[in-house]
């Protein structure tokens, strides 16, 4: 007859107990306690780290259109541009819409 197998805690388990119980123990110390290199208490306490933060999301970009990111510009922005150059092409240029606009400003603060 075979022996039934026994399981003991892996030595990852018992850092953990051990970084649980007493989080500020030096790693030194702790690798020395169980004879191991101190690069496995390291990361048995970073793994330990990420499962106890927000679980990751799905990867890839989030889903919805934005119109800042496919670089175009609204049609309605495009009809302004073209009213605003038909403006400084009929008052005479930049300088007079400059000044038109500086009156309406004037106006506007009168009210």
């Amino acid at each position: 007859m075979a022996k039934a197998k026994t399981k003991k805690p892996s030595t990852s388990s018992k850092i953990r107990e051990v970084l649980t119980a007493t989080p500020d123990k030096p790693v030194v110390e702790i690798a020395k306690e169980f004879g191991v290199k101190p690069g496995l208490v390291y990361n048995v306490k970073a793994n330990m780290k990420k499962k106890a933060g927000k679980p990751k999301g799905k990867p890839g970009r989030k889903p919805g259109w934005k119109a800042a990111t496919n670089g175009h510009a609204p049609a309605a922005a495009h009809e302004a541009l073209d009213s605003a150059f038909d403006f400084v092409m009929k008052v005479g240029g930049i300088l007079h819409a400059e000044q038109l606009i500086g009156k309406l400003k004037a106006i506007k603060e009168k009210l």
